[in-house]
């Protein structure tokens, strides 16, 4: 990353935030954001403004030097880094969670530091949770799962079945007595929960990625 461009992109990628998201976060606009991405501009003013809402020493952006991540600022979000793991690290997550190691993660993502208390993020694979309405989580969406939060019916989980090598996303659902993993895509059928299945988490955040 020896360039300012080279490393916005790099933490643009890291928050899971595209131009156009920081632009609306930051009020700075997106063309902006853009010239500054392709090295066109280094505005001073705009550059401090979204190293704040990015949690980004500004002299690191500018120029390389010193620390990536502020300490803790004023008025600035805390933020944290996810490992953004697979879905057979996922099932084996209290397994391996103590021992993760930077060479075992496909890739770090940062998020604000309330979102999540413990927990890990997924690349969703395939439909199954695509519905319609608000109810979608499209294949290739990042979801944030957080394992120590209480989960309930109709709440989003990452669990783990017995016959699978890898976890899987589903809707949790309470029906009378019994309880089920729902897709949203209605061509999935029910999943009948025993005790043999593991609930490893419940997700607070989905962030579909374009382009």
């Amino acid at each position: 990353m020896n360039t300012m461009p080279e490393r916005l992109e790099y933490v643009l990628k890291q928050s899971g935030w595209s131009q156009s998201e920081l632009a609306r976060r930051t009020g700075v606009k997106q063309q902006t954001i853009s010239r500054m991405c392709t090295g066109q501009t280094q505005n001073s003013r705009c550059l401090v403004t979204v190293c704040q809402e990015l949690g980004v020493n500004p002299e690191w952006l500018s120029s390389g030097v010193g620390e990536i991540y502020q300490g803790e600022v004023k008025g600035v979000s805390q933020m944290t880094k996810v490992p953004l793991i697979n879905w057979h690290q996922a099932k084996e997550w209290n397994q391996i969670k103590d021992n993760l190691k930077q060479s075992g993660v496909e890739e770090w993502r940062l998020i604000p530091t309330n979102t999540l208390r413990e927990g890990f993020a997924l690349r969703v694979k395939g439909d199954s949770m695509e519905g319609t309405g608000s109810k979608t989580v499209p294949d290739g969406s990042i979801i944030f799962v957080d394992t120590t939060t209480e989960w309930q019916s109709e709440d989003l989980v990452v669990a783990c079945l017995p016959k699978s090598s890898e976890a899987t996303f589903k809707q949790y659902v309470i029906d009378g007595n019994k309880a089920f993993l729902r897709s949203y895509n209605l061509l999935y059928p029910l999943i009948p929960l025993d005790g043999d299945c593991e609930i490893i988490g419940k997700v607070k955040l989905a962030l579909v990625e374009f382009g």
